[in-house]
């Protein structure tokens, strides 16, 4: 998972420097993420609490090669006689793929395919017996969505929305996600 990170963050510097400083945006804000639970009979578990960062680098006016980092976490508790127990699960992704956009004035729609590694964790504690690592896993997750920037200065956008379906394989099949975001870009 390292290595991945490590590798990403390079070719995606070496971009930086090959294209110019003008080439560049920079995107952070907050995500809402909704996990599919592979058919196993829970309910959808929708994640408020989360962020969404990317960074991209224009290969050319309409294409860009863009690396995604996400964090969602929900923690879930409960109170009975007397004895409080929560649950929390934590989902980081570590997406890289293009993004195609097409900037009309001062909205800019796009389009990306990201490919990349999901790492999912979970905990569990209770009052008085204290806390268990319930397991970490790492699997293949691909996203294919778009969304929609608008520039408030030449350097400066609002990422009205950003929505992508996300499919991560785990073992004997697959869990479909979606993940919205909106936030600030910022470009160079």
């Amino acid at each position: 998972m390292k290595k991945f990170v490590a590798v990403l963050a390079l070719v995606l510097l070496a971009s930086l420097v090959a294209v110019g400083q003008d080439k560049a945006s920079v995107f952070g804000g907050w995500q809402y993420l909704s996990v599919g639970t592979g058919g196993s009979g829970l309910d959808r578990i929708n994640a408020p609490k989360g962020f969404d960062f990317d960074l991209g680098v224009n290969l050319h006016k309409n294409v860009a090669l863009v690396g995604d980092f996400s964090l969602s976490s929900k923690t879930e508790s409960q109170t009975i006689e007397g004895i409080t127990g929560s649950a929390s699960t934590r989902i980081t992704n570590f997406l890289f793929g293009p993004r195609f956009q097409a900037s009309t004035g001062k909205v800019t729609p796009f389009a990306e395919a990201l490919f990349g590694v999901a790492h999912s964790s979970a905990k569990a504690s209770a009052t008085g017996i204290g806390s268990v690592d319930l397991g970490s896993e790492n699997d293949f997750a691909f996203a294919f969505g778009g969304g929609l920037d608008v520039n408030a200065t030449k350097n400066v956008a609002l990422r009205l929305g950003k929505l992508d379906y996300e499919i991560v394989k785990v073992d004997g099949g697959h869990l479909n996600n979606f993940r919205y975001a909106t936030g600030i870009v910022f470009k160079f």
